[in-house]
């Protein structure tokens, strides 16, 4: 896994402008750096709708109104996914005989918070990071089974580091069971050892990054975001 991280990140020319970034239009690309996104082994998650709310029942903070950009997949192109969720749109990437991985920006992240309760009767995924830290997530019954968070920045916000239930089963195998230092002097001192190459390694133990192939690729919706 550690040498798949490797290899994808050498895969194609950096360069420091999404608008002259040679990509290699590979599902992958994604996983790269900076991604949101939540595993649920179900398919037609919206069942194609062209316009529904979704509402998260304990807060009225956390309300949408999803448009179908009626998006028709021939060929996957990792800038114009890239674009779109700048554009804080939804990626709904349906995996053969795996399920969906809803991708999209941190500005819109907490719609998964909506959807570990629309989906709350399987065993869901939520997988977060970049250069400046780590989160995960195993939901199960709409409830938190495992949490691991260290102290993630986004756009100058950094997340609260926390971890919540027991040690999931990747912890209890590979001996590694990350904890909150609650004497840290500082919010990132809290958990200092989970970085996105862990999520990344948790991401292949639950999902399989090498399930993650353009011939894999079932369909792909997209859906704005709209906050109502």
């Amino acid at each position: 896994m550690r040498m798949f991280y490797k290899l994808f990140n050498k895969k194609r020319k950096k360069v420091d402008d999404l608008g002259s970034k040679i990509f290699s239009n590979d599902v992958n690309e994604l996983m790269e750096n900076n991604f949101n996104v939540m595993f649920i082994p179900l398919f037609d998650l919206f069942e194609n709708k062209e316009k529904f709310k979704l509402e998260y029942r304990w807060c009225s903070d956390y309300e949408y109104i999803c448009l179908n950009c009626h998006y028709k997949y021939e060929s996957f192109n990792t800038k114009y996914y890239l674009e779109c969720l700048k554009e804080n749109k939804c990626i709904i990437i349906e995996i053969k005989n795996l399920g969906s991985l809803v991708f999209t920006s941190c500005h819109r992240d907490d719609l998964f918070l909506v959807l570990q309760r629309y989906y709350k009767d399987v065993t869901s995924y939520v997988f977060k990071g970049n250069d400046t830290g780590g989160y995960f997530k195993i939901l199960r019954n709409g409830i938190i089974i495992r949490k691991i968070s260290s102290y993630l920045i986004t756009e100058g916000i950094g997340n609260k580091p926390e971890t919540r239930g027991e040690p999931c089963e990747y912890e209890v195998e590979k001996g590694k069971i990350w904890k909150v230092d609650m004497k840290a002097k500082s919010l990132k001192d809290m958990i200092t050892d989970f970085y996105m190459k862990d999520v990344l390694d948790l991401f292949d133990y639950y999902v399989g990054l090498n399930n993650l192939k353009n011939d894999s690729i079932q369909r792909i919706i997209i859906y704005d975001l709209i906050e109502d």
